[in-house]
C-alpha cells in the first residue's frame, strides 16, 4: 500500500515505476536515449501526486493502480 507518511516510496512503487519505465523505453523510440533512472524519477514524481487519491485495498491492487497512473 502506498505510503505517504512524508512522501516515502515504497519498494514496489521503485519496482513498480522501473518496469514500466523499461516497457515504454523499449516501445518508444524517443525514449531509447533517455536514461532509465530520468524515467523512472519522473514516474515516481508523477505517482506521488496522485497516489493520495487511492483507496488502499490491497498491494496487488495498488500496483496495478500505480501502473496504470504511470503509463498514462
Amino acid at each position: 500500500m502506498p505510503n505517504e507518511s512524508e512522501g516515502e516510496i515504497c519498494p514496489w512503487e521503485i519496482e513498480t515505476a522501473r518496469r514500466v519505465a523499461k516497457e515504454f523505453r523499449y516501445r518508444s523510440r524517443s525514449l531509447r536515449d533517455e536514461p532509465l533512472e530520468d524515467l523512472v524519477q519522473e514516474a515516481l514524481a508523477h505517482w506521488i501526486v496522485v497516489r493520495r487519491q487511492f483507496v488502499a485495498q490491497g498491494e496487488a491492487h495498488a500496483r496495478a493502480y500505480m501502473a496504470k497512473v504511470v503509463r498514462n
